[in-house]
């Protein structure tokens, strides 16, 4: 854009040129180039006297500032991603994603915010003053997350309790990872395992969909395991049911066993549900029979058990 600034105390009219003449003839005159470099400008006036005077000038036609926008073109939401511009290292960059300021520089990590198409802008201003503005419509596409859900069951199997866990997730999933606070992995739809105690477990899904696109969900339950007392034992070292104890019972704040004979004789007693009678006194295995045995505990949510019963034990 040229400005007239002559001073004059007479009307008088004027011509501008860059370089050919200009229809304007205006105190301001707009014009375009189509090259860079020097172009030839200038003004001429004449007053009502008939007197003349001219000015030229070389204007600089700087360029325009040129670049192309690097990235990805898909992510998936509440990712963020590193997109680069390919220009100038001078020139001054801002962004802007979907018409909201986003950062500055030939950098930019983008967080996604917002499922579906997004627009990114940049506009590139020049160390002269000249400015580029890009609109990438449509550039970006933001996946959904998987919305992740799974079920739990139990089923009792004495002295055991087995959990079972299915993966009731929607859509298109490529993997699946299963972790369990008892140190179990899997990565099937269904996964099952027993335990022998009460105990909380906490069970972490990990889903992966068609998208490479990841949501986590966490649960932790208590499961509780009701404990188990034979009626029957066969110390014969065959490996199978050689051992009288209680089943069910690992975490505990107080146990003891006692062992008696039908006349009242202490044979056997321990502190520990996983020390149990093996069917000796003092060194022997005892006759086939039947035995008593007092068994009192507190489990670790407070609550006092005692139970008496009969044990047999046979070959």
């Amino acid at each position: 854009q040229l400005n007239d600034v002559s001073l004059s105390g007479l009307t008088y009219t004027r011509i501008w040129y860059h370089p050919l003449p200009s229809a304007n003839f205006n105190q301001l005159e707009t014009f375009s180039s189509s090259d860079t470099g020097f172009v030839s400008t200038g003004l001429i006036i004449n007053n009502t006297n008939n007197c003349e005077d001219s000015l030229f000038k070389e204007v600089y036609v700087a360029p325009m500032p040129d670049f192309e926008l690097n990235g990805p073109n898909q992510m998936c939401l509440f990712d963020s991603a590193d997109f680069s511009i390919a220009g100038s290292p001078y020139n001054a960059y801002s962004w802007k994603l979907n018409q909201q300021n986003s950062s500055n520089g030939k950098q930019s990590s983008i967080k996604a915010q917002n499922i579906g198409l997004q627009n990114i802008e940049i506009m590139a201003t020049s160390p002269l003053g000249c400015v580029t503005q890009k609109t990438y419509n449509n550039y970006l596409w933001v996946n959904s997350l998987p919305i992740v859900n799974f079920s739990d069951s139990i089923s009792y199997q004495d002295p055991l309790l087995l959990l079972t866990f299915k993966d009731k997730t929607k859509g298109s999933i490529l993997s699946r990872n299963w972790q369990f606070s008892n140190g179990v992995n899997g990565s099937n739809q269904t996964e099952s395992f027993s335990i022998n105690d009460s105990s909380h477990i906490t069970a972490k899904l990990t889903i992966f969909d068609s998208n490479n696109c990841t949501s986590v969900l966490i649960k932790t339950v208590f499961y509780k395991v009701n404990a188990f007392i034979p009626n029957a034992f066969s110390p014969n070292n065959d490996g199978n049911n050689d051992v009288f104890k209680i089943y069910g019972l690992l975490n505990y704040k107080s146990y003891h066993l006692e062992i008696y004979n039908r006349w009242g004789e202490l044979l056997f007693e321990s502190l520990s549900p996983q020390n149990g009678w093996n069917g000796t006194f003092m060194g022997s295995l005892l006759p086939l029979g039947a035995y008593l045995y007092k068994i009192e505990y507190e489990t670790v949510d407070g609550v006092k058990e005692m139970k008496k019963g009969t044990i047999l034990l046979i070959k």
